[in-house]
């Protein structure tokens, strides 16, 4: 489709008042301007018409291989183009280039006309875009400097000239459109080729700052298709993925789970590991979703427990076997993370609580042998009694330390049994040393 920017037949007069600084020439040629539009003909050709502002930045028509978007199509006659012609040449000859040009006629014009209400019946071009492309920063500059209002795009463009940066950091954020529009266009423009977070700190606050980059390096990690290298540059900037969405999962935990190493490697150093989601899933429940052997290698290395148990009473190495996530399974039990089948599991538990158990009404039975009138090994039973507890309890906590032993609730009356068992081992204990003591001793 053909786009064609009309020269209206008012420039000349418009060019002439403004050079010439004749009050009448402006308001007659601003009066008669044509309405600002885009129009469509038959043939499929748009014909726009822009402010006279816009004009004043390429000050004569553009030639076909000078254009890009627009052809330039004038509507006044040749005089009036020998006049522009002959005009621009004065200037030239006077010492202006065409920045200062544009400056002047700008300048003069904002006596007739708001340069604001111009610009905002124009979607394209931008009028700062196409300042920019000219190098127009003196332009630029004074538009700012006298209430033309920057959009988040706008600023961005300006921002991106070295020249401007300073002066700009003194406007702020008064010469903003919208303050918080701006501040949430900033941070989706973040990338590691044009990173935008000093001039962040220059419109809202260091804590604020560091709240939008977790909500941003949240946000960012959640979309489709985001890449490593996308939230490297959120995290050198401070962002530690510690904030939290409706899910109770952060940054480093969705890190984790799409098996970003390296994101994973910038930010473990200032996580809780031990922390979880709303559904009970720990960090190397998300290790084992993401199927990797490094990410999971990882979290072994900084100490993260292996049998952190989800609120569907799933641990990692379950949820492994649950998910088919192989890699995973191996790589825990290459960890020494292993776990038994439910029979193999209650026959384990089954065990240990035998030991306890036995241990724990050893002392009651070590009693009963020690005060029977009848019965004349009383010290070898005590110290017999006393050695097979300890190595009941000693053998049960082994077992139940071990790799294998399954991560499940107990009931209470277990954990009872438990301290039973504890407190009946230390009394054999004493009794076998005050045993032993009398025996010296007589």
């Amino acid at each position: 489709m053909e786009k064609v920017l009309i020269w209206p037949a008012q420039y000349p007069l418009l060019l002439k008042g403004l050079a010439e600084q004749n009050g009448a020439f402006i308001l007659d040629a601003l009066e008669a301007w044509p309405e600002c539009q885009t129009l469509t003909d038959e043939q499929g050709v748009e014909s726009t018409i822009l402010p006279p502002i816009f004009y004043l930045v390429w000050l004569k028509p553009l030639d076909p291989f000078e254009a890009c978007h627009f052809q330039h199509i004038d509507e006044y006659e040749e005089e009036h183009r020998a006049y522009t012609e002959m005009l621009i040449s004065h200037f030239n000859q006077a010492g202006l280039d065409h920045q200062a040009i544009v400056l002047m006629l700008i300048q003069r014009l904002a006596q007739y006309s708001q340069i604001n209400a111009q610009l905002s019946c124009v979607t394209y071009p931008d009028f700062f875009e196409l300042l920019s492309d000219k190098s127009m920063t003196d332009v630029i500059l004074w538009n700012i400097q006298n209430g033309v209002n920057l959009s988040p795009e706008q600023l961005l463009i300006c921002w991106r000239e070295d020249t401007l940066k300073a002066p700009l950091k003194t406007l702020l954020p008064d010469c903003l459109q919208n303050l918080e529009e701006t501040t949430k266009y900033l941070l989706t423009q973040t990338n590691k080729e044009e990173p935008v977070f000093d001039l962040l700190s220059h419109l809202i606050d260091a804590d604020e700052v560091k709240n939008l980059m977790e909500q941003a390096l949240l946000n960012l990690i959640t979309s489709e298709q985001v890449k490593q290298v996308d939230l490297i540059e959120y995290i050198k900037q401070g962002a530690t993925g510690s904030l939290k969405d409706e899910f109770g999962k952060n940054a480093f935990m969705y890190a984790i789970e799409q098996g970003f190493v390296s994101i994973v490697e910038q930010l473990i150093d200032s996580q809780d590991l031990t922390q979880k989601d709303e559904q009970g899933n720990g960090m190397m429940h998300f290790a084992v979703l993401s199927n990797s052997s490094a990410m999971i290698s990882l979290l072994f290395n900084h100490g993260c427990k292996a049998k952190v148990v989800n609120e569907f009473g799933q641990t990692p190495y379950r949820l492994a076997l649950k998910h088919g996530a192989f890699i995973a399974k191996k790589t825990l039990e290459q960890h020494g993370i292993k776990e038994l089948s439910e029979g193999e599991q209650y026959n384990k538990i089954r065990l240990v609580h035998l030991f306890v158990a036995i241990a724990c009404f050893a002392f009651p039975l070590q009693l009963s042998l020690f005060f029977s009138d009848t019965f004349d090994y009383k010290s070898e039973s005590v110290w017999l009694f006393s050695i097979l507890s300890i190595a009941l309890v000693t053998l049960s906590r082994k077992i139940k330390r071990g790799a294998l032993y399954p991560v499940k609730r107990h009931p209470w009356s277990l954990k009872l049994l438990y301290v039973k068992a504890y407190l009946s081992t230390s009394l054999q204990v004493m009794l076998s040393l005050l045993v032993l003591f009398t025996v010296l001793t007589s």
